[in-house]
């Protein structure tokens, strides 16, 4: 107990007790405790997370759209090459050296060969970049999309997504032959064979060319597996230029 000092009778200064005790109160420190630090901490890590899937979520999104313009832009360079030629691109084997049976696009008709899509694109693209307003067309898409590559001395133009896949060309069926095939039968509704193309990656429709992406997982996938299996996963984020007709 402390003391003060008061005046006494004859005027000095007496030392009388005083009531009130001085403590000492300790501080609490600024610092955080190790339940604060991992609270903190993991709720960073969260909003890191959300922020880093929102962003993959708008760039694919993104992507989407800049393949679907980039297919867009290709159907539309065709179209203006067929309406130049006053007629349909024709797509088949030159397997005979007869007069007539040179086509447009390479491809093999029959479903016991299998053809590249990939190289059946390069054969249109080098096919329409012949009409200047194809070609024009055709210059819309970026660089990043549509090079130019060299191969043997030979210069060609190949497409790609942007995830770095190639863009594949899936061509409708050939019409019915039935002097040469009387077992032919009508399979589609625009009167057309149906490819194995078709069955795997997609029916073109009204004999137009279907061009097609893999998508974000660079896979193309098959329409005829399972739909629980991962083959037929694949093919739920490939992009075409049209949707296509269905298997049914």
């Amino acid at each position: 107990m402390s003391r003060r000092y008061g005046p006494n009778k004859d005027g000095g200064a007496i030392a009388q007790p005083c009531g009130i005790n001085r403590r000492r109160t300790a501080r609490r420190s600024p610092a955080f405790t190790l339940i604060e630090l991992v609270v903190v901490i993991s709720i960073i890590l969260l909003l890191v997370g959300l922020t880093m899937s929102v962003g993959l979520a708008v760039r694919s999104q993104s992507e989407t759209r800049q393949t679907e313009n980039v297919l867009i832009l290709l159907d539309q360079a065709v179209k203006q090459w067929q309406i130049a030629a006053d007629r349909q691109l024709s797509w088949g084997i030159n397997d005979t050296p007869m007069v007539g049976a040179v086509y447009d696009v390479q491809g093999h008709i029959d479903e016991s060969n299998s053809p590249s899509p990939g190289e059946q694109l390069e054969d249109l693209l080098r096919r329409i970049s012949t009409n200047q307003s194809a070609r024009d067309i055709l210059a819309q898409i970026d660089n990043d999309f549509l090079q130019q590559e060299t191969e043997d001395n030979v210069t060609f133009l190949t497409l790609v997504d942007p995830w770095g896949s190639p863009v594949c060309l899936i061509h409708p069926g050939r019409l019915p032959d039935l002097i040469n095939y009387p077992n032919d039968f009508v399979g589609d509704i625009d009167g057309t064979i149906r490819t194995d193309h078709e069955n795997q990656f997609g029916i073109a429709l009204n004999r137009a060319l279907l061009f097609l992406s893999a998508g974000p997982d660079g896979e193309f996938g098959d329409l005829e597996a399972q739909t629980d299996s991962p083959e037929f996963q694949a093919t739920q984020d490939n992009v075409y230029s049209y949707k296509p007709g269905s298997g049914q």
